[in-house]
C-alpha cells in the first residue's frame, strides 16, 4: 500500500536481526527432536527501497526473511469417572492418563514485492503490483502416553487391583498401557502465494473513482512423508503392563511407575521394552485461486446547503478451492517380514536428541525419531506391509476427500452520505445487492453399481430372485467393487443465491466529546466451503439421489 510518491528521493531502509528463545540461546548447533543438531537462534531481516524515478513514476521494492525456532511442550492430564469396576464418579474423578509432548515449530517467512506507481493526471494514479510469498513451519514431534485403563478389574484376576485417591492412581494389572509417538503430527505447512494486481485512483475533490483488478494464488497444504518424515508411529509396549501414576500435582504425576504380569517393574525409557505396529501419513494439498474485480465511483454534491455525497460501485470474484486428502498406513513386520512377532523401535531411536531435558522434570525420554523410521521403510520396503482391506480403506478416503468448489460472487450497491442539522447528524445509508454463485465437486457412491442390470434397467437376477453380481465387480470390500461404487468427483451441481440489504448508519454529535450511534443492517453469514462440497449417494431401491446440502443459502439476519 505504500506509495513512491510518499519520498522526494530514494530511500533504503533495512533491518536484521536475530531471535531465540531465553533456554535457547546458543549460536552453536543445538539437538532437536527431528533428530538433526539445528541452529535456535534464527536470523531475520526486512527491506523497502522507494525509487521516485519522475516527478510522475516510481518504484517500491519490498522484502523480507524472518525465521523463528518455536519450542512448544505441553503436559496434558486425563480424568475418567464411572467406570466399570473403579468407584469413581463425576464428582470424585480419577486420573487416567498423562500425556507429554513435545512439538517445537521452525517457521520461515520470505516476501518480495515490487510496485510501480504512474500518475496518469493531477488526480490520477495507476498502480501495478506482483508479489510472492512463502511460509514454511516445520513441526517435528514426539510424545509419550501414560494410560492407566478405566476397567478396575485385573487380569489375570489374581493381579493388583485398581486403586486411587486425588493424589494417585494405581491401574489393575494388564489394564495399562505405554505408548509412543502417536499424538501430535510431524508435518510440514507450506503456503506458496502469488499475486499480480492493477490499481487505479482518482480523486479532484469532487469525483473519486477507486478501480482495481487482481488474480492470486495459493498453494500448499500439510505434508509428511514428501519432507522425509512419518506423521506418526504406534508404538505399543511390548507385554501387558499395570500403571501407577502418583504425587499428582496440577502439572504432573510426580512418580510414574510400570509393572508387568507378574508385578515386576519395567523400565519404561528402554525401547527394548516396546514394540512397533503401524505408521501413518496424512498429506493433504490444498490449492487455491482468486480472481476479483472492483470499482467504486463517489460525487460530492457541492450544491445542496449541507455536505453530501453519493457513490455507486460494484464487484465480481471468483474463487477456487481443491482439495485432496490421503490417509495412508503401514504395517511394520520386521526383518523377519512377520507383522505377528514383535520387533523393537530401537533401530530408530534417536541418536542426536538423547538424553535431552523436557519440561516438567523429565530428562532422557525414550524417543523415536520419525525420520529415522521413513527412511529404514525406503531402505527396507519389505519390512513394512499393506493388506488389501488397508489398501481398499486408503483409496476411499481419498475419493471421499477430493473436493473441488468454485464460488463467484457479483455484488452491485448505492449509497449516500448526508451531514445535516449543521453536520452533526451524519447520515449513510444505501442498499447492496449480491449474488454468489456455487459449483461443487465431491464424490459420487452408488452401492447399486456392483450389480448386472436387464435391457429394461431392472436389475437382473438369479432364478432364485437374488440380484446378479457384475463380474468385474470383484468380491465385497475389494478395490475393484470400490471403484465401481464410488468415482473421484462424480457429483457435479451448481446452487445460486441472491439478496438485496439495505442499511441506515446515524451518529449524531452530542457534544464535541460524545456521539449517539444508531444502525440497522440486513446481512448474511456464507456458508462455509466445506458444507457445499457435494456427495451423492444412490439409494437401492429409489434410485434418488440424496446430495446433502448442495445448494445451501446463507442465513439472514435483520
Amino acid at each position: 500500500s505504500k506509495s513512491s510518491f510518499e519520498r522526494k528521493s530514494a530511500q533504503l531502509r533495512y533491518s536484521v536481526s536475530l531471535a531465540g528463545i531465553d533456554s535457547r540461546l546458543s549460536l552453536r548447533p543445538e539437538p532437536h527432536v527431528s533428530d538433526r543438531l539445528i541452529y535456535k537462534v534464527r536470523p531475520s531481516a526486512n527491506f523497502d527501497y522507494t525509487l521516485p524515478v519522475t516527478r510522475d513514476f516510481g518504484l517500491v521494492i519490498t522484502g523480507q526473511i524472518q525465521d523463528r525456532f518455536v519450542e512448544q511442550q505441553r503436559s496434558r492430564r486425563e480424568y475418567s469417572a464411572a467406570t466399570a469396576g473403579t468407584g469413581a464418579s463425576v464428582d470424585r474423578p480419577f486420573l487416567s492418563g498423562y500425556q507429554v509432548i513435545s512439538v517445537p515449530r521452525l517457521t520461515a517467512r520470505q516476501s518480495a514485492a515490487i510496485k510501480a506507481d504512474w500518475r496518469a493526471t493531477p488526480s490520477g494514479v495507476l498502480s501495478f503490483s506482483i508479489e510472492r510469498s512463502r511460509f514454511v513451519a516445520d513441526r517435528s514431534n514426539a510424545s509419550i502416553n501414560f494410560t492407566t485403563g478405566t476397567n478396575g478389574t485385573p487380569t489375570p484376576a489374581t493381579g493388583s487391583a485398581f486403586a486411587f485417591s486425588d493424589t494417585f492412581t494405581q491401574g489393575a494389572t494388564g489394564r495399562g498401557g505405554v505408548a509412543l509417538m502417536n499424538l501430535g503430527a510431524s508435518v510440514v505447512h507450506k503456503l506458496d502465494t502469488g499475486a499480480v494486481s492493477v490499481r487505479y485512483r482518482f480523486d479532484n475533490g469532487t469525483w473519486r473513482v477507486v478501480a482495481g483488478l487482481g488474480w492470486s494464488h495459493a498453494g500448499g497444504g500439510y505434508y509428511d512423508t514428501s519432507e522425509g518424515r512419518f506423521r506418526t508411529l504406534a508404538i505399543t509396549m511390548l507385554n501387558p503392563v499395570r500403571v501407577t501414576l502418583g504425587d499428582i500435582t496440577t502439572v504432573r504425576p510426580q512418580t510414574i511407575r510400570v509393572f508387568d504380569n507378574s508385578n515386576r517393574e519395567v523400565d519404561y525409557y528402554d525401547l527394548k521394552n516396546y514394540r512397533l505396529n503401524t505408521a501413518a501419513s496424512t498429506p493433504r494439498p490444498i490449492d487455491d485461486g482468486l480472481t476479483n474485480g472492483k470499482i467504486d465511483v463517489r460525487r460530492t454534491l457541492a450544491s445542496l446547503p449541507f455536505p453530501a455525497a453519493v457513490q455507486v460501485g460494484g464487484l465480481a470474484r471468483v474463487k477456487v478451492r481443491e482439495v485432496r486428502r490421503e490417509q495412508i498406513n503401514w504395517t511394520y513386520n520386521g526383518p523377519d517380514g512377520n507383522a505377528a512377532t514383535p520387533d523393537s523401535p530401537a533401530p530408530f531411536g534417536m541418536t542426536k536428541y538423547v538424553n535431552q531435558p523436557e519440561y516438567y522434570g523429565f530428562r532422557g525420554l525414550p524417543w523415536v525419531s520419525l525420520y529415522t523410521a521413513w527412511e529404514g521403510m525406503k531402505a527396507n520396503p519389505a519390512h513394512w506391509s499393506k493388506t488389501p482391506a488397508q489398501m481398499v480403506t486408503e483409496e476411499q478416503f481419498r475419493l471421499n476427500n477430493s473436493e473441488r468448489l468454485e464460488e463467484g460472487v457479483r455484488a452491485f450497491y448505492a449509497q449516500t452520505e448526508l451531514g445535516l442539522l449543521r453536520n452533526r447528524l451524519k447520515v449513510l445509508t444505501g442498499i447492496r445487492y449480491e449474488e454468489t454463485t456455487a459449483r461443487g465437486e465431491g464424490v459420487s457412491y452408488d452401492p447399486t453399481a456392483v450389480f448386472g442390470r436387464d435391457p429394461d434397467g431392472t436389475f437382473a437376477h438369479t432364478p432364485a430372485g437374488a440380484r446378479i453380481r457384475k463380474p468385474e465387480a470383484g468380491a465385497a470390500g475389494s478395490m475393484e467393487e470400490l471403484r465401481l461404487m464410488r468415482k473421484d468427483r462424480g457429483t457435479r451441481v451448481k446452487g445460486t443465491y441472491d439478496g438485496f440489504y439495505p442499511s441506515v448508519h446515524l451518529t449524531y454529535h452530542l457534544k464535541d466529546n460524545f456521539l449517539l450511534r444508531g444502525a440497522y443492517a440486513k446481512t448474511y453469514g456464507r456458508p462455509d466451503f466445506t458444507n457445499l462440497i457435494p456427495n451423492t449417494t444412490i439409494d437401492e431401491t429409489d434410485f434418488e439421489d440424496n446430495v446433502p446440502d448442495p445448494d445451501q443459502t446463507p442465513g439472514r439476519i435483520n
